[in-house]
């Protein structure tokens, strides 16, 4: 039977740790606005606690550490795990007795490479996640430049002050959408 579970997102460790922590329904993390239930994290074991219906892998990404726990229903995935093994994680965000951790659905080991190909990938989609708050504000400098007759780039960066504008406005020139008349001024096409 299908079951309808929430998007796994590949985070580094910091990220959930450092996430705004949302305990109305299920525990998740928001980042960015995006809710974030559950996740894909690689790294290092470095502890490992396993009783008969419970274990608990502490991770290390270099970013951060957390606990994946690891019930009944899952405890015996740890089984052929030990300290020093490269795991990747996949589970849900969780949070008990003010701890936040991640209750773990599946745990597979995997080699160096394959730790950095999960990094490469959470850069990749890093910009996805993070993309819709960079298109309001792209969306709000494009309509300041068509509202003038040229805009300079300091200007710009006085009224948005929480945004890097440079990084913005290059992405309206490769695409075509703003010239650069004369340096440091913007025109739309």
């Amino acid at each position: 039977m299908f079951t309808n579970r929430p998007v796994s997102y590949r985070l580094v460790i910091k990220e959930i740790i450092n996430g705004e922590l949302n305990t109305d329904e299920r525990p998740k993390i928001i980042i960015n606005n995006t809710p974030v239930e559950r996740v894909d994290i690689t790294g290092v074991v470095v502890r490992k606690n396993e009783y008969e219906n419970y274990g608990v892998l502490v991770i290390d990404d270099s970013t951060e550490t957390i606990r994946a726990k690891f019930f009944k229903d899952t405890v015996n995935q740890i089984k052929h795990i030990s300290e020093g093994d490269i795991v990747n994680i996949l589970g849900r965000i969780g949070y008990f007795n003010n701890e936040l951790h991640i209750a773990a659905d599946i745990v597979r080991k995997v080699d160096f490479h394959s730790e950095m190909l999960h990094k490469i990938n959470y850069l990749k989609n890093k910009d996805k996640m993070h993309m819709s708050k960079k298109k309001d504000y792209r969306k709000e400098i494009l309509n300041t430049i068509k509202s003038s007759n040229g805009v300079k780039l300091e200007e710009l960066e006085k009224v948005f002050k929480d945004v890097n504008v440079k990084d913005i406005i290059n992405e309206l020139m490769v695409n075509g959408e703003i010239y650069e008349p004369e340096k440091g001024v913007y025109k739309v096409i």
